[in-house]
């Protein structure tokens, strides 16, 4: 097993591998890869071949591609996919949905229907639905409908259970805070849950 995992840490990606995965995973997400994201793609693919006892990237992806289940392309997108948000990031734009977007939707009676197509671990929904609570007196709030989907089932996972360390919420307002969140206890002690918010995790992998 050691000589098996010394050969995967010195496999190399030639340019056909590459050439197959950027076009794999192209059609299967519709995220389009690069050469400047070689580096990347070698990195942490090399993960997944060592923890699968891949001896070469050829074999990996044979292995991905005969997986009926489509675990295996989550997997490879988990592993390449990069998750980088926040509460309020570039908040503009929250400010400008508050007062520009609901303002004239508050006046119908239809029902608000926001779909945050690449959610990450969540804290971009969350973050829209404070908003649009925010923006609407309380009588209104049962008209928002709130999609959160994402190509990582990993992201997916935080999104889904809506706890995150406090560190995490540390640029979020203290009135947002106590209104939304819930302080963990105990074990959790070091973590905030989204109290009352909610959305509906969906990946669109597969």
């Amino acid at each position: 097993m050691d000589a098996v995992l010394l050969r995967v840490a010195e496999v190399a990606l030639s340019d056909r591998e590459m050439d197959h995965i950027v076009r794999l995973v192209y059609e299967r997400s519709g995220i389009a890869l690069h050469s400047g994201k070689r580096a990347l793609v070698v990195a942490r693919l090399h993960k997944v071949l060592k923890a699968g006892g891949f001896a070469s990237f050829a074999d990996y992806i044979h292995h991905v591609e005969t997986d009926r289940t489509g675990h295996e392309l989550s997997v490879l997108l988990d592993a390449i996919t990069t998750n980088h948000t926040s509460f309020f990031r570039e908040d503009e734009h929250f400010r400008y949905l508050a007062e520009r977007v609901v303002p004239p939707l508050a006046a119908t009676d239809r029902p608000l229907r926001v779909w945050c197509a690449a959610c990450s671990t969540g804290q971009e929904p969350v973050t829209l639905a404070v908003t649009l609570m925010e923006a609407l007196p309380e009588s209104q709030h049962r008209r928002i409908r709130l999609l959160a989907s994402d190509i990582s089932t990993r992201a997916l996972k935080t999104a889904n259970a809506g706890v995150y360390p406090m560190r995490v919420a540390a640029g979020v307002p203290q009135s947002v805070l106590k209104s939304y969140f819930e302080r963990g206890l105990g074990p959790t002690k070091a973590k905030c849950a989204c109290a009352r918010t909610c959305a509906a995790p969906s990946s669109t992998a597969g």
